[in-house]
């Protein structure tokens, strides 16, 4: 019997531990981390906070951040508040105004930035910084023949004309088809050649049959948008390539991904939720009606994402996941894999280590290529308090420097988005972090370092992780340990057991700094009415890491496991290397 009052010591050591694990599974570690992450030497560590990335509003919640090299330049778009802006440090231009608020998602080809929404028509961004629509619609009426002077021209001829954008290259599909007129060494005069409403057309091409017209048409000049008349006397020998008849205009669309030199276009309007639409190989505008897939479209699902994988492109539904592979628009195959649980939105799709890690409706997942493998069981509790609405515009990025996969979330009962959700991926450990960010990105600074970049709920941008503030404003911290037992059989703890525990001791590094850190206790449960301790050598509850490495706390518990919180509310740097707990075992209930 004497064994059950020897002294007794548990150090809990190490990092995060199954963070916010649910009460039955006690073991080393916490239960919950919020503001603290672990770090590389294994202890716990407050976050580094945040600065603006340019002074000024973008005057509503910002709902796109993306840095995009355009040739030789970098761009920094910024969507918000109805706006499609360039952020270059103080100096914010508006690009375009009168947007429909919806989050935005983009991809760059061939030096042209392609920003979509779902609620606004799909839009790119020169280099020029020019925006303008994604396609180009094709003249509705035909032009008119007639026949002119003497010319060189015998046989019966027919006309379309298109509309050109001579920046881009583009071209629209054809205008219907002209009268046939019907000539003997004769010129032909084409009248109602109509100029295009649409400010990024600034030329028309007109196409002619060769003799006898065989239903293919020809080049045969250009013209400015403005002429709406042109006189033909071109050889059939002369003509120019055949007009393209696949050039449509892409649908509206929330998702844009590249995939073999196409842009695959999806989250479209209804009744088309389960399709996706593939452009031309590298004439990203130019969409065939016939080049769409339609991915199950009777069942009660509908596309939410859409990313690369691998050599693959990716598109989620809620309860699916399809794999398209072609090198054409016209030779895509969509296979359905063995995923169950799909992503709730598209931003939130980590692409990480060969391996899509997104937000399901359980929690976080990972698709490694033959199903996904729910790794959220450690934060189950706390996913359930997540507003389920908002989980379908969290964004997710991989901020390397730190080894985290970060999402922000928003709790049920905030007004928007409030929380970071974060996944270490070299510790497996899982913490939170509080800041209201309504979108994350990574960007690269000027010696191509990577810097975590955020759009707050405030209207302002951020860059992350550059200092011991947000912004200058204190951080908020707070751990709970798991439950800490003084006998353990088989590592499980022996509940069996009352214990009286009566010290602990904090291990830290000193910071200099003069915020104190509160320590109290609970028993038997996290959620319990938290207890204050005594500090050996102040009587406080508290301790300033100025100097030192340790601070010993007495206490009088008594129960079966012990819950540690230590709280600290600063804009100071905080490193916790340990925590030490003595007591002895009073015997068996």
């Amino acid at each position: 019997m004497a064994s059950q009052y020897e002294d007794r010591e548990y150090v809990l050591k190490g990092g995060i531990i199954r963070h916010l694990s649910t009460f039955k599974h006690v073991n080393a570690g916490f239960w919950q981390v919020k503001g603290f992450h672990g770090d590389d030497e294994d202890a716990l560590t407050k976050w580094n906070g945040s600065e603006r990335f340019s002074p000024t509003s973008m005057g509503a919640r910002v709902v796109g951040l993306f840095q995009v090299t355009q040739g030789s330049g970098v761009n920094y778009f910024v969507m918000a508040n109805g706006k499609i802006m360039r952020v270059n440090g103080a100096v914010v231009t508006d690009l375009l105004t009168g947007q429909a608020a919806g989050y935005y998602d983009g991809e760059t080809l061939n030096s042209i930035f392609y920003a979509v929404s779902g609620v606004n028509a799909n839009k790119k961004i020169l280099s020029t910084l020019t925006v303008q629509g994604v396609g180009i619609a094709a003249p509705g009426s035909a032009c008119t023949a007639a026949l002119g002077a003497v010319g060189v021209l015998t046989g019966d001829y027919s006309y379309k004309y298109t509309y050109r954008n001579s920046v881009t290259g583009h071209e629209s599909n054809p205008s219907p088809v002209s009268n046939t007129l019907t000539t003997t060494t004769d010129q032909v005069s084409l009248t109602g050649i109509a100029a295009s409403g649409d400010a990024q057309v600034d030329y028309k091409v007109i196409y002619r049959t060769t003799t006898g017209g065989d239903g293919a048409w020809f080049r045969v000049a250009e013209i400015a948008n403005a002429t709406t008349t042109y006189t033909d006397n071109i050889a059939d020998t002369s003509l120019g390539e055949a007009v393209l008849e696949d050039s449509g205009v892409p649908p509206q669309a929330a998702y844009v991904e590249i995939h073999n030199g196409m842009l695959a276009y999806a989250g479209l309007e209804s009744p088309n939720r389960s399709r996706v639409a593939m452009s031309g190989v590298l004439r990203p505008e130019a969409c065939d009606p016939d080049n769409v897939y339609d991915l199950e479209p009777d069942e009660e699902d509908i596309i939410t994402g859409m990313k690369r994988f691998g050599s693959s492109l990716a598109v989620y539904k809620r309860n699916r996941l399809f794999l398209g592979v072609g090198s054409a628009p016209d030779e895509m195959n969509f296979v359905p894999t063995r995923v169950k649980e799909g992503s709730l939105g598209n931003a939130c799709i980590i692409d990480y280590n060969s391996a899509h890690w997104y937000l399901g409706e359980r929690g976080p997942l990972v698709f490694g290529g033959l199903k996904e493998e729910f790794i959220g069981r450690p934060i189950q509790n706390f996913y359930k308090t997540l507003d389920p609405v908002y989980l379908g515009n969290a964004t997710g990025v991989f901020y390397k420097p730190m080894n985290m996969l970060i999402w922000n979330v928003m709790e049920i009962g905030e007004s928007d988005y409030n929380t970071w959700l974060c996944y270490n991926t070299q510790t497996k450990e899982w913490s939170i972090r509080d800041h209201a960010s309504s979108r994350l990105s990574i960007y690269l600074d000027t010696i191509k370092s990577t810097k975590l970049w955020l759009g707050g709920v405030d209207g302002y941008t951020y860059t992350g992780d550059t200092g011991t503030g947000d912004n200058g404003a204190n951080i908020a911290c707070e751990l709970v340990t798991r439950g800490i037992c003084l006998k353990y059989t088989n590592k499980q703890p022996d509940l069996e057991q009352t214990y009286v525990f009566r010290h602990i001791e904090i291990l830290y590094d000193a910071n200099g700094g003069t915020s104190p850190v509160t320590v109290q206790y609970a028993l038997d449960k996290p959620d319990a009415n938290y207890q204050n301790t005594v500090n050996v050598a102040t009587g406080a509850s508290t301790f300033i890491p100025t100097t030192g490495t340790r601070a010993r706390f007495d206490l009088a518990g008594y129960g079966r496991l012990l819950f540690i919180k230590l709280t600290v509310d600063s804009a100071e740097a905080l490193t916790i290397r340990g925590i030490r707990v003595q007591g002895n075992a009073l015997g068996r209930r």
